[in-house]
């Protein structure tokens, strides 16, 4: 059995989709693939409450767009308009490993 630090049974709403084929069906409808904390919060969001149900999920999720936001904020602007310069997904999945990890364990 899965430790869950008393989080309950883990739920997502992907149903009989995978998640290969769900990350599949947002590339097509976005036009670019989903980045791991896209796909995980597309899979794990209630399509009628718009709500996150599963604790560990929701926990998991918040974290990461934190460390996202921090990460994003503290790089420099390089076409001086005082924005951060854009963060390649790949490098937001790279953050985001540790907290996917303690979410599968």
């Amino acid at each position: 059995m899965i430790n869950r630090g008393g989080k309950g049974q883990a739920t997502h709403n992907a149903g009989s989709t995978s998640f290969y084929t769900r990350g599949k069906q947002l590339t097509k409808r976005d036009g670019v693939a989903p980045d791991h904390l896209t796909l995980m919060e597309n899979t794990h969001t209630n399509k009628k409450t718009k709500q996150i149900q599963d604790p560990l999920a929701k926990e998991v999720i918040e974290n990461s767009r934190k460390r996202m936001e921090e990460f994003s904020l503290s790089q420099p602007s390089v076409d001086g308009n005082g924005l951060p310069t854009p963060v390649p997904v790949d490098s937001f999945d790279y953050l985001n490993l540790h907290s996917f990890d303690t979410f599968c364990l």
